[in-house]
């Protein structure tokens, strides 16, 4: 959980790749899966490797009551949904998904991706390079997944916020203040998709 390594996790990463590939994180009880075979395994045997244990969350104790209860009184309670369930809760929120992503509504889209993709490579490809992750591979499924929610693509930054606050309250222990700010941002977020819906 060192701000350095998740700041820059690629040593880290590489480190445990080489010298162990499965390592349960002390500060969450969260595993790291390093190689390809290993996360395939994981992924394919819900029976065994569970994303629903109650232990997923980095907000344990005190301040995760902190957390539901500031969400709660003024918004909605934290739902696990397609990422922190297993099946057959997942395959429902997947075919939810699934008709927006690769039913006949993506394929009306698909030249609507082909031009946002064109774009974002337009943006760099007479550098010679980019950063792949921050131009590219983030700024996409943000962006489509931004203007399916109702946000004009200008508005992403906000969007990414909201994801990056719900994986930090997720993943990464938080202080009081923090909490309680990510708690303002969820909230922020629910009013948001609430007043769309």
């Amino acid at each position: 959980m060192d701000h350095a390594v998740q700041s820059d996790p690629y040593g880290f990463h590489a480190l445990l790749h080489e010298h162990c590939p499965v390592y349960r994180m002390p500060e969450t009880g969260f595993y790291v899966v390093t190689k390809y075979e290993d996360l395939r395994k994981v992924l394919i045997d819900t029976k065994t490797f569970s994303n629903s244990l109650p232990s997923r969350r980095a907000l344990k104790g005190d301040l995760g009551e902190l957390y539901e209860q500031l969400v709660a009184e003024r918004g909605w309670r934290h739902v696990d949904t397609l990422q922190s369930t297993d099946p057959p809760a997942h395959a429902r929120y997947r075919k939810v998904l699934d008709t927006v992503f690769f039913g006949k509504r993506m394929n009306a889209m698909k030249p609507h991706v082909e031009d946002v993709t064109n774009g974002l490579i337009d943006e760099w490809i007479g550098d010679g390079q980019c950063d792949f992750n921050a131009q590219f591979a983030m700024k996409l499924p943000g962006i489509i997944t931004a203007e399916q929610m109702g946000l004009p693509r200008e508005d992403i930054g906000t969007f990414k916020r909201w994801a990056d606050n719900l994986l930090t309250v997720a993943a990464t222990p938080q202080t009081e203040d923090e909490v309680r700010r990510s708690a303002e941002a969820t909230l922020e977020m629910q009013h948001f998709i609430a007043a769309e819906l």
